[in-house]
């Protein structure tokens, strides 16, 4: 799980969890499968072992370390079903796009994938996912095995799932212990007021030292901090459940953009800022002492974990508006899906078993700094101390999915762009107005009426 918002960020440029509730959406009744479904189930089961399945794992952190971790469960799984796995993880960057690509050529070499949770609805509407009608699902063992939240990702609303959960995650702020305590600051920020006078009490610039550090280049995660930002305002993307009616160019919105800008503005936000293109940049620049806060994932602290800031650093839910909604995240995950075209279909549904029983999850998000998608994995008290005690609150009492409509990929795309130059234009210090606010958040509101339409 790489540094910051890599591991669980959407990849939209090419393209509240409830303690104690166990759901999921999706799903169909097993009277609903065809009878070709049916045969094709039958041959599939009739023999597994000596398979080998295709794996396109995500690439979480250092592949040497990364394979360390994955080699001994994937030869436990092999022992266990006599089935080999034949593990590539694949760069975040490009993951999304080899899967589009795969999914358009129709090809049949690769059985199982990784995919970004926030990606599923779009991946669904392609038809290129092996559907988890309910005989497959209750191989895996029920939609009942999941966190409801983290299984509410897996697919559109009133279709079977075309994914399972096995990673979760959540956005908090990271600050410096020491750097708060040389300014003063007894107490982490509760409101965005807050926040900005502290960013003001930690900011030397003359010492290339400011109050906060964020990777403003980063489209998706920039789309990811405007949708807690607009959602603590009361807003949401679109009117409707469809994703035919975005609320874009409403004052909760620009009020949500400006709060970005205004980091520039303000002169609190590191200008390196503007230039960070990826969540590992933003972390070294934190570690380097160039932020006293970052906004990020859980999956941070494995690089910080590795670094001198190991022990010296904190995490805390972001601050909310006076008087907002309590939203500090957006529901961060990774998901894992079969190909529609898979060769190994009943090896990987094993597969996807294995990975999300209490073992394999436990092993991983331990690893990776994540957090399981079951309960039953969840309460192993590893993730109910220090920095994870606090994620852990966010997912369980703050943390908002993203809409899960089809077009939401490209939805996440065109508001991380319009965030983004807005906050390029705050940064420069050139054009940066309300109208520029208003122009950008307009046009991005634009594209996305369209995308509903489009043919």
């Amino acid at each position: 799980m790489g540094p910051g918002w890599r591991r669980f960020a959407t990849a939209g440029g090419a393209f509240l969890l409830t303690v104690g509730i166990l759901a999921g959406c999706g799903g169909s009744a097993a009277s609903n499968h065809s009878p070709k479904d049916k045969q094709e189930n039958a041959l599939a089961g009739a023999t597994v072992r000596g398979e080998t399945i295709t794996f396109w794992a995500d690439e979480a952190i250092a592949l040497d370390v990364q394979q360390k971790v994955w080699q001994p469960l994937l030869d436990q799984f092999e022992r266990q079903t006599g089935i080999h796995v034949n593990y590539q993880p694949v760069p975040w960057e490009n993951l999304l796009n080899q899967i589009l690509a795969q999914i358009t050529s129709g090809a049949t070499d690769v059985d199982v994938v990784a995919i970004g949770n926030t990606w599923v609805s779009s991946l669904a509407a392609t038809n290129g996912l092996l559907p988890l009608t309910a005989d497959r699902l209750q191989e895996i063992g029920g939609k009942e095995k999941f966190l409801a939240a983290a299984f509410g990702l897996t697919g559109l609303p009133g279709q079977d799932p075309v994914a399972v959960p096995y990673s979760v995650g959540g956005m908090g702020l990271f600050y410096n212990k020491e750097k708060f305590q040389q300014a003063g600051i007894s107490a982490t920020p509760k409101t965005w007021n807050e926040f900005m006078a502290d960013a003001k009490k930690l900011t030397e610039p003359s010492k290339n030292e400011y109050g906060v550090v964020l990777d403003t280049a980063t489209v998706t995660d920039m789309a990811h901090l405007f949708f807690v930002l607009f959602s603590q305002k009361g807003g949401n993307f679109f009117a409707d459940s469809a994703g035919k009616q975005p609320t874009l160019t409403t004052p909760q919105a620009h009020e949500a953009a400006r709060f970005i800008g205004d980091l520039f503005a303000q002169k609190v936000l590191s200008p390196g800022s503007a230039e960070y293109a990826s969540a590992d940049e933003m972390t070294h620049a934190f570690i380097q002492g160039e932020g006293a806060m970052m906004i990020s994932q859980n999956s941070s602290m494995v690089a910080l974990d590795q670094s001198p800031l190991k022990g010296k650093y904190g995490v805390a839910p972001l601050p909310i508006f006076p008087g907002g909604q309590d939203v500090t995240s957006h529901v961060a995950g990774v998901d894992l899906a079969i190909f529609k075209n898979a060769q190994h279909q009943q090896a990987a549904l094993k597969f996807l078993k294995f990975v999300t029983d209490k073992e394999a999850q436990v092993t991983l998000a331990k690893a990776f700094h994540a957090f399981p998608t079951t309960p039953e994995a969840l309460d192993d008290p590893y993730f109910s101390q220090g920095n994870f005690a606090v994620f852990k609150e966010i997912l369980l009492k703050r943390a908002k999915p993203t809409p899960p409509v089809p077009t939401y990929s490209q939805v996440e795309s065109d508001i991380g762009s319009a965030i983004k130059a807005i906050a390029s234009a705050a940064a420069s210090g050139q054009h940066y107005s309300d109208a520029l606010i208003d122009q950008q958040l307009r046009s991005a509101n634009d594209d996305i009426a369209a995308l509903a339409v489009a043919p």
